[in-house]
């Protein structure tokens, strides 16, 4: 479940060249890159839905980017279970505390430790072979099909985006029956406050500490 939402990275296209790739749809593609990567870092919000066939539960996410750093904030609920955790990279290490379970992993190895995971994976586009683009008042919809790595890549990603800033609006991919939809609810090019990024394990001071180093 920690792979369905995913770290803000800067976008590069990389199938111009590719027929069924149409060339409008790299250049929105490219541009909603720029829009949304800053030097000032990323401030997003997300409702997540999980869904097969009905509703799963919704998860809700708080995210920050900056450089190599990042820090999420998650909370809500999927097939019953209350879900309510942090997790962060400082560029070295990373940390993950669950506060249902009031348990903090730290991963001090730094080839081993990663961003946080709850993110919007713009890379994912070029994950595919083919695109079609629908041009609607206010939003582009990009439908990428027929993914170049079947087994490891969903089935289907749909990306609509906003035409008067190319920021995103929302991401939904397909995986089996199972479907997960992505809506921005809120982005800022900016970090405000760039503390969320050091690590400070005072701030549990009763949870069960696993280390990985």
């Amino acid at each position: 479940m920690k792979k369905i939402v995913f770290t803000f990275l800067l976008l590069v296209i990389s199938f111009g060249l590719m027929a069924q790739i149409p060339a409008k749809v790299n250049e929105i593609m490219d541009k909603v890159g720029k829009s949304m990567d800053s030097p000032n870092g990323s401030t997003v919000e997300l409702k997540v839905n999980v869904s097969m066939l009905v509703s799963l539960g919704n998860i809700y996410v708080t995210s920050y980017d900056k450089d190599e750093k990042s820090y999420s904030e998650i909370e809500g609920s999927l097939l019953g279970k209350k879900l309510k955790s942090i997790t962060g990279y400082d560029g070295q290490q990373s940390w993950e505390y669950d506060s249902v379970t009031d348990s903090l992993k730290i991963n001090m190895n730094k080839k081993e430790a990663e961003k946080s995971e709850y993110g919007l994976d713009l890379d994912m586009s070029k994950e595919f072979k083919k695109a079609s683009l629908k041009e609607k008042k206010e939003t582009y919809e990009i439908t990428f099909t027929e993914p170049i790595k079947e087994k490891e890549a969903p089935s289907k990603a749909v990306f609509t985006i906003n035409k008067s800033d190319f920021i995103l609006k929302e991401m939904s991919v397909k995986m089996g029956p199972a479907k997960m939809t992505m809506t921005v609810t809120k982005f800022l090019p900016s970090v405000t406050d760039e503390s969320v990024f050091v690590f400070d394990q005072t701030k549990f001071p009763n949870a069960k500490v696993e280390y990985i180093k």
